[in-house]
Formats: structure tokens, C-alpha cells, sequence
């Protein structure tokens, strides 16, 4: 969804110990940001895709299929992006690193599940880029998604 306007969003909480219940509303200021990470994430992207599409359920045929993306919350020099369809999670990690410490994951998510079913890595997303050899490959699921 993209919107530019300020949005005032108001949440009301309501908690209950045995016989006693508390409400509280909660408002809060939604602001529109910039996604400045959407070129480099989709560039990443698109070398997984061209190694996995047609073999790997949920990774698109092309880059396009992806849809609109947006900034996760990441930690330290890493890097998250998340595509969401109707029927799948697409996550991308990427550390900011030079070579060959610049690895990229990518984990596909069937939207009904709550951990990924599949995960690939990519040795590093600066040399793919640059058009050098590279490698991908399947490593273990994560056990969750961290938001």
C-alpha cells in the first residue's frame, strides 16, 4: 500500500487478570518513509531468482513478480527486505561488507506458515553484481522470523 499522508492511529488495550480488567488506547503518528533500499534489495534478488525460478515454490519467475517491497528491521551490518504476496514471504538479508564477506540469504515463507521452508545463500552479492562467479546455495531454513 502507498500512501503520503500522516495517519493517526489509535489501539485500544485491553488486559484481563481474573476478575480485573484494565483498558488503555494507545495513539500513535504513522508517518510515510522512503524505501532507499528497494533498488539494491531487487538487483540481490534478481540473482536468486535467476538461479532458482521454475525449481523452488514461491520465488518468482522474474523480479517483477516480486511486487512492491519494504524495509524490515535488521541488525548491525545486515541488511533485511520482505516481499509479500498473496501466497508467500520473501525475505532477503545482506551483509554490508566487502568481498568475500558480502554474503546475501534469501528464505521463501508460505504466508499460512510460520517459519520458512526453504533458504539459499549467496556467496557474495558485490561479486554477482560485478559479474564475477559466484555461488548459491541451499542452507537450513530459519526456525523464525524475527520483526
Amino acid at each position: 500500500m502507498k500512501w503520503s499522508r500522516v495517519v493517526a492511529v489509535t489501539v485500544a488495550v485491553v488486559g484481563t487478570n481474573g476478575g480485573t480488567q484494565r483498558s488503555l488506547d494507545i495513539t500513535a503518528t504513522a508517518v510515510p518513509g522512503t524505501d532507499d533500499l528497494e533498488e539494491m534489495a531487487t538487483q540481490i534478488a534478481a540473482v536468486f531468482i535467476d538461479q532458482l525460478a521454475g525449481t523452488v515454490s514461491g520465488v518468482p519467475a522474474t523480479t517483477a513478480a516480486l511486487g512492491a517491497g519494504t524495509p524490515v528491521a535488521g541488525l548491525l551490518v545486515v541488511t533485511h527486505y520482505a516481499w509479500f504476496t498473496d501466497e508467500y514471504e520473501i525475505g532477503l538479508a545482506w551483509h554490508v561488507m566487502v568481498a568475500p564477506d558480502d554474503w546475501a540469504e534469501l528464505y521463501v515463507r508460505p504466508r499460512k506458515v510460520l517459519a520458512p521452508t526453504v533458504a539459499f545463500r549467496l556467496d557474495s552479492w558485490s561479486t554477482a553484481l560485478g559479474g564475477g562467479d559466484f555461488t548459491v546455495t541451499e542452507i537450513d531454513a530459519p526456525a523464525e522470523v524475527t520483526r
